[in-house]
């Protein structure tokens, strides 16, 4: 079980690596766009199209499995922390199965529409140049993916937790086993 946390740590964090590279890139071409409109009069074509279509998506989804990883998620705990063990417990862990059901939904649903948009080689044009955008489709997929990996991972180490110990089994990372 802890080779399966460290896999999913390892991927997970290597999703959020290539969200963080994604902020570089994005940073990087916002920056050569505007030096090259404002010195040389020629702006890079598609500049507006590529940071929204790519680099924020990227951003936004690529990380999400590590902040359900870390328990980063916002949550309220103002009623749970109010109710005794075992009822918090069964709380939390029809939580994590939520999780894992909407995380999986949403990973089934962005993956056929990504699959629609390669079929059609969705595109967008701009300035006269055709930018292909369905690649992007397939990050949303990626990132939902991870993250019903990591909830069905703190589920299976919530269910195999004893009794008396249910929150402590998902408040740790996937591969700190």
């Amino acid at each position: 079980m802890a080779l399966i946390g460290r896999l999913i740590t390892r991927l997970t964090n290597l999703a959020s690596g290539i969200g963080a590279a994604c902020i570089l890139l994005s940073i990087g071409h916002v920056t050569l766009d505007v030096t090259m409109r404002v010195i040389f009069g020629m702006p890079l074509s598609g500049t507006v199209l590529f940071v929204s279509v790519y680099y924020m998506v990227a951003i936004a989804f690529l990380a999400i499995a590590a902040v359900e990883r870390d328990d980063a998620h916002i949550s309220v705990e103002v009623v749970t922390s109010l109710l005794p063990r075992r009822p918090a417990a069964a709380l939390q862990g029809l939580s994590l199965l939520l999780t894992a059901v909407v995380a999986g939904a949403l990973a089934l649903r962005t993956w056929q529409e990504a699959m629609v948009k390669f079929r059609v080689g969705a595109f967008t044009m701009e300035a006269g140049d055709r930018i292909y955008t369905w690649p992007s489709y397939f990050i949303l997929p990626v990132g939902f993916g991870l993250m019903l990996l990591v909830a069905l991972w703190k589920l299976a180490r919530f269910s195999s937790a004893s009794p008396g110990n249910g929150r402590a089994a998902t408040s740790e990372g996937a591969g700190d086993e």
